[in-house]
């Protein structure tokens, strides 16, 4: 008899470099939005509209939307997930010593992170878990693959994005450079 593997509740990360955002404007917007705040870890509030932004910054804004647009709309055509709409983005600077613990996306459908400046190695790798009870099953292995690994990690540079399901939990390890992290995360839900 032989039998067929069925894959059932995968976890999915769609990984790509993009070439096409403006990194410098991004840059230069972070540093205006952080302004004279001098913490670590800094994070800005949700950026879901451009409307009171001077024409320009305006444009440069709805391009990056776009290009976040263009990458959720493929990994929904991908994985047959209904239309999305943007919620909102959000600016992360993580300094030397910062990490991002453990979380997910409540309230979205799909999330993403694109990777501003990682002028360093050792900044801090994106971590991805499992969410079921296979810790407990699973013996200690001598390799482990998409099936048996407890956790999948993917090492961040510069005009890297992901883009996942919001349900899955992930973390950032510690920064170990001496240089500053820029991310942004991004958040779609259900069009209504």
């Amino acid at each position: 008899m032989e039998l067929k593997a069925d894959l059932w509740f995968p976890s999915i990360v769609f990984a790509g470099m993009n070439e096409d955002i403006n990194l410098d404007f991004l840059k230069v917007t972070a540093n205006e939005l952080k302004g004279d705040d001098k913490s670590n870890k800094w994070c800005s509030e949700s950026i879901s509209t451009f409307d009171d932004l001077e024409l320009n910054k305006k444009l440069m804004m709805r391009a990056f939307q776009s290009e976040l647009d263009k990458a959720v709309n493929h990994v929904c055509k991908s994985i047959g997930l209904p239309a999305v709409a943007f919620q909102g983005f959000k600016i992360h600077s993580n300094g030397p010593g910062t990490y991002n613990t453990q979380h997910n996306h409540p309230g979205s459908l799909l999330s993403g992170l694109f990777f501003v400046d990682e002028p360093e190695v050792d900044m801090g790798n994106v971590q991805f878990f499992r969410d079921d009870e296979s810790r407990y099953y699973l013996p200690t292995l001598d390799l482990y693959n998409n099936i048996t690994t407890k956790l999948a990690s993917y090492k961040p540079q510069t005009g890297l994005m992901l883009v996942f399901p919001s349900w899955i939990k992930h973390a950032t390890t510690m920064n170990n450079s001496d240089k500053n992290r820029l991310v942004i995360s991004f958040n779609y839900g259900v069009k209504q």
